[in-house]
């Protein structure tokens, strides 16, 4: 699912800048233009992430 809506843009991007940097980020719409933001991939990431996270957690355990 890719992202048209500008505002939306400005949104999902500013969220995954706090995730990856915890802090907050001001994204306006000149930036948000300059990107896609493709926010499928970006939830297939977090999804493999975290699947791996608790597979080496299982395997220290």
């Amino acid at each position: 699912m890719t992202i048209e809506d500008i505002k939306e843009k400005c949104k999902a991007l500013g969220v995954l800048m706090k995730v990856q940097t915890g802090e907050e980020h001001e994204i306006d719409d000149k930036m948000a233009s300059a990107v896609t933001a493709a926010l499928e991939d970006v939830t297939n990431r977090k999804f493999t992430k975290n699947m791996q996270q608790k597979k080496e957690e299982k395997i220290s355990n």
